[in-house]
């Protein structure tokens, strides 16, 4: 009898103890969570062309994370089929790089790390009241679910952890840029606001500063105000190749101007200021700023002002429009060829709008160096269409 009992209890132990093991590991595994993320998932005009979903997470603990792996899923109920879920893996983007499962080496201790999931490029629309676009699927917005999962390790204590977050996009989706944050400042108003949003600001300093073009822009008056930065000095150092943009420009007589034009810019300049326009954009308004500005580089210059305008919303994220390293290369060596040349109706459109902000900013405008010596030249424009690849 005694032996039946002993043989029936090493039976059930041998079925339940991996039971408990397994168990008792997958519940250590997430219950060692280090991560803490965002609540909302924010959509946000990537600089690399594409619309994005970008997620926040910060380590907790006071021990670094080593080696943490992300992986991204979509899923979302098909309207032509509501009993069932469907997934897709997602492709992330990291440093412009596109990835199935990128990896830190290190996430810090009260450090955001930011995850972006690509969306479509920035000519599509991404989300409608009830559609949401994301990766060539076109989704209901109200079922479509967001699913990261976060892997790594904990060196100092030696233990692997696995995070999980899911964004319901119908509520959890944030059309403002999500808040910055300084490192180092782990008591700062900014991470009093992790979960929060900031507003973009663009500051403009050129042709764009005419409320006419704001107004083109799809800008209203309301959010357009006059700003300093602070940091940076106007000047002329961009030349642009018109039929890298599908233009061209004529003399009055009609002969093709074959050479490159020349734009405003900024440079650096530690004890300058640089008058001009700061307006209110969202998400779509960036990307339409990326796609117009290609010879400049979107810059976060949320630091460089003084003195921000007291009608501006808080808390706001700044950025600006600096010259592309090739653009300035290409300044200099077609001045130096007599190819360059500056087009007569853009200085007096950047004067007007300059004049219109006000008598510093047209004194600033006056002041800008690199003009000299270039010829301004009296040309029209003509825009073609693109050529179609389809």
């Amino acid at each position: 009898m005694a032996f039946y009992m002993i043989a029936t209890i090493n039976a059930v132990v041998s079925v339940l103890l991996p039971v408990f093991i397994l168990g008792a590991f997958v519940f250590k595994l997430f219950r060692h969570d280090p991560l803490t993320w965002r609540k909302k998932i924010s959509v946000e005009a990537h600089p690399s062309g594409f619309y994005v979903l970008a997620a926040r997470f910060y380590n907790h603990f006071t021990v670094p994370a080593a080696d943490v792996r992300v992986r991204a899923w979509l899923r979302w109920i098909p309207p032509d089929n509501l009993s069932v879920h469907r997934n897709k893996r997602l492709q992330l983007i990291v440093r412009g790089q596109h990835d199935d499962e990128p990896t830190w080496p290190l996430a810090v201790s009260a450090e955001p790390t930011t995850v972006r999931v690509l969306m479509c490029d920035t000519q599509q629309i991404p989300v409608s009241n009830e559609e949401i676009t994301i990766q060539g699927e076109r989704v209901p917005l109200e079922s479509a679910t967001i699913v990261l999962i976060a892997d790594g390790i904990t060196p100092t204590i030696g233990e692997q952890f696995r995070s999980l977050k899911t964004y319901s996009l119908g509520v959890d989706l944030d059309y403002e840029l999500f808040q910055d944050i300084t490192p180092g400042k782990p008591n700062s108003a900014e991470w009093k606001n992790f979960d929060g949003s900031q507003y973009s600001y663009v500051f403009v300093y050129g042709s764009l500063m005419r409320p006419v073009d704001l107004e083109n822009a799809g800008i209203a008056p309301s959010e357009i105000m006059p700003a300093v930065l602070g940091g940076w000095r106007r000047c002329w150092n961009v030349a642009s190749d018109p039929a890298a943009k599908n233009r061209v420009y004529h003399y009055p007589d009609g002969r093709a101007f074959e050479g490159r034009v020349a734009s405003l810019g900024l440079t650096e300049s530690r004890f300058s200021n640089t008058v001009g326009v700061l307006v209110h954009v969202n998400y779509k308004g960036l990307a339409a700023f990326d796609r117009r500005e290609q010879d400049y580089i979107r810059t976060d210059v949320t630091r460089n002002f003084p003195q921000l305008p007291v009608n501006i919303r808080a808390p706001a994220r700044i950025f600006t429009y600096v010259p592309r390293g090739e653009a300035v290369e290409a300044f200099a060596r077609n001045k130096h060829e007599g190819r360059l040349a500056v087009v007569a109706s853009y200085v007096e459109s950047v004067r007007e709008a300059a004049r219109n902000v006000s008598d510093e900013c047209l004194r600033d405008f006056n002041e800008a160096e690199g003009l000299s010596g270039l010829p301004v030249l009296e040309l029209s424009r003509t825009d073609n269409a693109p050529e179609s690849h389809a």
